[in-house]
């Protein structure tokens, strides 16, 4: 990853990272999702804190023309990446769909999520 000035662009090389993993895997789903897993686990925490880093950064911006201009700069970045990323993680699903393999431990994977939505959704 480069150095970045700003957390929207370390963001952006995230996802560039994540559809590069994708990418590199097309012929070897069940390696990709492996692949895909250990990085969510790396990088996932530091992700959402540049998010949240993004999202204090901006609102505390003096001024409604220098926090709007911010904005739709990060906005702009973000929207190209992740037409990129969406077009090659559409490609990637289909193959994980036709591999047994990266089918089921993506499936095993979500589940685990799944299971940690449902009982936070139960703390409520």
């Amino acid at each position: 990853m480069s150095s970045c000035s700003k957390p929207e662009d370390a963001l952006v090389d995230r996802i560039e990272d994540m559809e590069e993993i994708m990418k590199d895997h097309m012929d070897e789903p069940d390696e990709g999702v492996e692949k895909l897993i250990g990085y969510f686990e790396e990088h996932g925490p530091d992700t959402v804190k540049l998010m949240m880093e993004a999202g204090i950064e901006i609102s505390n911006i003096d001024g409604d023309d220098d926090r709007d201009e911010r904005i739709k700069a990060a906005n702009d970045k973000l929207k190209v990446v992740f037409k990129n990323f969406q077009g090659t993680a559409e490609e990637f699903q289909k193959k994980v769909e036709n591999d047994k393999d990266a089918k089921e431990r993506a499936k095993v994977y979500m589940e685990k999520w799944e299971e940690l939505f449902r009982a936070v959704q139960n703390l409520a």
